[in-house]
């Protein structure tokens, strides 16, 4: 911006990037634009400027502005204190002032101004003044706690310091807040007037904002304090024992003290007593009179009621005469009203009564059934007069009169329980009473005024328990034996329960219906009760409870015998103990025996699990093992190991030594003639072979070992077959043929029939034979293997093949 020489004026230019400089527009022209510097016209000083810059791409205007701008202001001014200030009431606050960094222009002046605004304007202009200071003004709207700014102005001056606030250089220094609080009151009233012992509130009522604290004084010149008070008007209560006089002593809010006022007196009142109650028979016993002594209350207004029922002077009442033989009843109470007095007799007064009784032990007696019980009565202190008698009664009063209906009288003190009147658990006294006669030798206690009675000998009946043990059980060895008892009385009980042998208590028994736990019995037993309590007493014991302890089955060690062909086996084993017959199971089968037990043949190489019990049920006992493994038993003998060269066709004999040689159930012989690796090439039942063909019998029936002995071990599969290819040389090439599965057919292959390469000889079940014959290149050299087949002996492959030539 550049001002003109007089600062009338100025003009505006700023540099404009990006964009497309070709088509850029300011206010929508490209006046004033000159490589891309735009200069505006000239604009009066005061004024502000607005310009929207854009180009032909339209990507969005860019607006430059300034509101105001003055070519030649110098106008500044200082700071205020932004520290807030506080005032209670309607003094005056003074804020300071910082002059430094003020400047004033020639008709510049510097006011300050109370107003609303917190920022570096004039808002809500209160007051001014030529100093910083100013005072709470409601008729000006202020209020209390509001908060107001004092901020310094500098601007022109309009005459006597006024400072121009539309001046366009006015400066505003950010004004130092300040708030006026109202000063709380409290005002203490509540007079009151109480009886000893009761309580009265007392008010305070506040002014000014809340919350407040006060405190208070009794006059004993310590203050009660209390904060955090929410309430206007706040009660509280207070219960002296004396008149007191309560003053409010301070008063507070949260940000100013405040002006306590008012005190109210709490008369308190005592109550009436009395004392030294009297009774004066006249000289003729015929009449009697009643004094007392009255004290504490208000003395001048004691009053005995009824009216007119005697003499009252100053704290002394004696009453009028009373008929001998009559009752008294009086009313003592002041104005105040705090208490009123019951001087009483209800029980006839007998001016010439001799009439005394003596003790009764006051010990309890408990008595378990209905007795009968005796107390105890020391007749120290008994008197008659001339028509007395003595007496017991059972009733249940506790103290020196008698407790209606009675329940029983006698002349001595002793007395049973009656069910039809009394119950179990109860308590009743027995007291000694003397009085007149009634003519048939008991006391007329309804009629003597006189009679005397000595409070009673407490005595409780308790209900006799019982208890019955019953049931039979039959448990099995290491459980717990549970027996039934039914018990009468009173909780808890304790019972003891023996065998006969071995006892056991138990104790803190609250149920009637009980079950006596015993803990793994041993062996079988008859139990009976023999101790029984409840609460109070013990009790007759009845019955009894038998208890069968059955024991589990155990088996002898299982034998396992195998079969003679090794392919399975049977597990045999006996059971005892018990109770017989028993049960047995695999778990899918179940046998029933009365001791041996011998299973269906398992097959080799399986497990067998087995569970029996017996009727009692304490088992099952498992027999089992994880893995039954058949060991064979087949062992060859041994060939001639010595090389044989044979010309021609043979036959090749090798000498068998069959020492050694062991056989099961179901095995045979036979010889193989192989190239060494035991394949075979042609079987025999003999050792003795015609070169004249190959074959090739593989078969998982047997195995091989190396040299001239093998070890047959058995595979699965039935007894008597053979299975697998049978090979044999045509025009050189080895063919394999497959026995048909279909036909039932197979191919056995043997020894020879005869030299000329007769197939004569082969044993097929169905006559079948196979021949082919061959054309050697060469001599081969051959090795003969004995071996072993399971199955029929006469069963042999056969595969003969012819040889021509030399």
């Amino acid at each position: 911006m550049t001002c003109n020489a007089t600062s009338t004026g100025y003009t505006v230019s700023f540099t404009i990037n990006s964009g497309d400089p070709g088509s850029y527009t300011v206010d929508g022209s490209a006046a004033g634009i000159v490589a891309g510097v735009y200069t505006s016209a000239e604009i009066p000083s005061g004024s502000g400027y607005s310009f929207v810059v854009d180009d032909a791409n339209s990507c969005g205007p860019v607006t430059v502005s300034q509101a105001i701008v003055l070519c030649n202001c110098i106008t500044s001014v200082g700071d205020m204190d932004p520290t807030e200030q506080t005032e209670c009431g309607v003094a005056c606050i003074t804020a300071t002032y910082d002059a430094t960094g003020e400047a004033l222009d020639g008709d510049d002046a510097l006011q300050f101004i109370l107003h609303t605004g917190s920022g570096l304007a004039i808002v809500g202009e209160i007051a001014r003044n030529v100093i910083p200071t100013f005072c709470f003004d409601a008729l000006a709207g202020m209020s209390f706690g509001t908060t107001y700014y004092i901020s310094a102005v500098v601007g022109n001056d309009l005459g006597g310091g006024l400072v121009d606030l539309a001046d366009p250089c006015l400066a505003v220094a950010q004004g130092t807040p300040i708030v006026f609080y109202e000063v709380p009151t409290g005002d203490l009233t509540g007079d009151a007037t109480i009886c000893i012992g009761n309580g009265t509130d007392l008010t305070v009522t506040f002014t000014g904002p809340g919350p407040y604290s006060l405190s208070y004084d009794d006059g004993s010149g310590i203050a009660t304090v209390i904060n955090g008070i929410n309430t206007n008007p706040y009660i509280f209560t207070v219960s002296p024992t004396v008149t007191t006089t309560y003053c409010l002593t301070d008063v507070s809010n949260a940000e100013c003290a405040g002006l306590p006022t008012g005190c109210a007196t709490v008369t308190v009142n005592t109550e009436v007593a009395v004392s030294n109650i009297g009774i004066a028979c006249n000289a003729t016993n015929t009449a009697f009179e009643v004094s007392f002594e009255i004290t504490g209350g208000d003395a001048g207004t004691y009053t005995v009621l009824p009216l007119g029922s005697g003499t009252l002077t100053g704290g002394s009442f004696v009453s009028n005469p009373i008929a001998a033989g009559g009752t008294y009843s009086f009313q003592v109470t002041d104005i105040n009203g705090c208490a009123v007095i019951v001087v009483e007799d209800l029980n006839p007064v007998i001016c010439n009564c001799s009439s005394a009784v003596g003790q009764m032990d006051l010990a309890l007696i408990e008595e378990c059934g209905d007795g009968p019980v005796t107390a105890t009565y020391n007749v120290l202190g008994q008197n008659f007069d001339g028509d007395d008698v003595l007496e017991f009664v059972l009733h249940t009063g506790s103290g020196n009169t008698l407790e209606y209906p009675l329940i029983a009288r006698s002349a001595t003190p002793s007395f049973s329980f009656d069910p039809g009147t009394m119950s179990y658990g109860t308590t009743y006294y027995i007291s000694a009473i003397v009085g007149s006669d009634d003519g048939a030798g008991s006391v007329n206690d309804l009629a003597d005024p006189c009679m005397a009675v000595a409070p009673g000998t407490p005595v409780i009946f308790h209900l006799v328990p019982t208890a019955v043990l019953s049931g039979t059980q039959d448990i099995c060895l290491g459980d717990n034996a549970v027996l039934p008892i039914v018990l009468t009385g009173d909780a808890p009980w304790s019972v003891t329960v023996s065998d006969g042998t071995t006892s056991l208590t138990q104790s803190g028994i609250n149920s009637t219906n009980y079950n006596f736990v015993i803990p793994a019995p041993a062996t079988s037993g008859t139990y009976t009760i023999t101790a029984m309590n409840d609460e109070h007493c013990t009790g007759p014991i009845s019955g009894t409870a038998t208890v069968t302890v059955n024991v589990a089955p155990v088996n002898d060690v299982p034998v396992v015998t195998i079969n003679s062909t090794n392919t399975g086996y049977v597990v045999c084993f006996n059971i005892s103990g018990g109770e017989a017959p028993y049960t047995v199971t695999d778990g899918v089968n179940m046998w029933t025996t009365n001791g041996p037990f011998c299973s269906d043949e398992l097959p080799c190489g399986s497990v067998y699990s087995f569970s029996y019990d017996d009727g009692n049920g304490c088992g099952p006992v498992v027999v089992a093992e994880p893995l039954v493994e058949c060991d064979c038993t087949t062992s060859v003998g041994q060939l001639d190991p010595a090389a044989q060269e044979i010309c021609g066709q043979g036959p090749a004999v090798v000498a068998y030594d069959a020492t050694g040689q062991v056989l099961d159930g179901d095995d045979v012989v036979d010889f193989i003639l192989h190239s060494g690796n035991q394949v075979p090439i042609l079987t025999s039942t003999v050792a003795s072979f015609h070169v004249f063909g190959i074959a090739d019998l593989r078969s998982d029936l047997f195995h091989l070992g190396p040299g001239g002995q093998q070890r047959r071990q058995r595979r699965s599969g039935s007894p008597g077959s053979l299975s697998g290819h049978h090979a044999g040389y045509t025009g050189g090439v080895l063919r394999d043929t497959q026995r048909d599965a279909e036909r039932g057919r197979r191919f056995l292959c043997g020894r020879s029939g005869g030299p000329d390469g007769d197939d004569r000889g082969g044993h097929g079940p169905l006559g079948d034979h196979l021949h082919e014959h061959a054309e050697p290149a060469g001599h081969d050299q051959h090795s003969l293997q004995p071996i072993y087949f399971p199955g029929n002996a006469d069963r042999h492959n056969a595969l003969h093949l012819g040889q021509r030539g030399g």
